[in-house]
């Protein structure tokens, strides 16, 4: 099946942002349209295009973006990673989907990674339009003790991380530069990711996304999400979390927890880390359940 990519932009509080619409060639309105929402710091044109194709390539429509601050998208300052701010940007990618002529208002599936898994399960618990929402492996709290993950951050580290928070969140204030640090580093730079396993995975990031920029605003630690309770009951229609059991980023039983307070949750899980579902033999069976997923609920 043969596919067109269309560069489209929408609004998101004045802002503009970019994104890539993915139309197989022979598309009605019948088909669901899966909006794709990138994790921690992600930029469109990191794993989500391997997705997009895949999708594409089963006849859903797809679309990938930047939030605002990040890749093609405008705003200033660059880098800067706001929950609300994210969550926001998805509800307007919704909004443009709403409106286009070419695709179904009443079948749009939300997908979100990491990060964008916390976002979309948050923005569904509020939309009951959405048709589908898929969490891979997602980032639902980073602050309740029951749903922060299991990584052992030293306490150094973690010290050093929270005072960036505070000092660039008082140079936002006061609209100054902001302080940045760096999503990886090693040899004691101050960073969320210093695990010399994870070098691999992150240069690979470096030569497959021209956009991605390893350095990220830590005041996103001041307001980091924070699950509210009652948001999965409120999910009414089916939701997919998937779920890597060898994770230590998020908590995988808190995810389960999450999933199985949906009225419609179904999950699954692979014997894999965070970054292995993006890889080889995991990716392929993630990929295949989401399309199987899909293709059920939103026919």
């Amino acid at each position: 099946m043969q596919f067109t990519k269309d560069r489209i932009s929408f609004l998101s509080e004045g802002t503009k942002c970019s994104g890539y619409l993915y139309l197989p060639t022979n598309n009605s309105r019948n088909g669901p349209c899966i909006l794709l929402a990138n994790g921690f710091s992600g930029t469109m044109d990191y794993r989500l295009p391997q997705f997009a194709e895949r999708f594409v390539l089963e006849g859903f429509c797809v679309l990938i973006f930047d939030y605002r601050f990040f890749g093609e998208s405008e705003g200033e300052p660059r880098q800067l990673i706001v929950t609300n701010k994210q969550r926001e940007d998805i509800r307007n990618v919704i909004r443009f989907l709403k409106q286009q002529e070419n695709l179904n208002p009443e079948k749009i599936v939300l997908w979100g990674a990491s990060l964008g898994g916390g976002h979309v399960i948050d923005v569904a618990a509020s939309d009951p339009s959405i048709a589908a929402v898929i969490g891979l492996v997602p980032g639902i709290d980073m602050v309740t003790r029951k749903a922060k993950a299991t990584i052992k951050i030293p306490t150094g580290m973690l010290l050093r991380i929270l005072l960036a928070a505070l000092w660039d969140g008082i140079k936002g204030k006061f609209g100054l530069n902001p302080y940045y640090i760096k999503v990886f580093g090693f040899d004691g730079e101050t960073a969320v990711f210093t695990s010399k396993e994870l070098k691999p995975s992150f240069e690979t990031l470096i030569k497959s996304s021209k956009m991605w920029q390893n350095k990220f605003t830590p005041r996103f630690y001041l307001s980091a999400p924070r699950y509210k309770k009652g948001t999965a009951e409120k999910i009414k229609m089916p939701l997919l979390i998937c779920i890597a059991d060898k994770e230590v980023y998020s908590n995988p039983s808190f995810q389960e927890w999450v999933g199985q307070q949906a009225p419609k949750g179904e999950i699954k899980h692979y014997d894999a880390d965070h970054f292995d579902v993006y890889n080889g033999k995991t990716f392929e069976q993630v990929v295949k359940d989401q399309i199987d997923f899909v293709r059920k609920h939103v026919p």
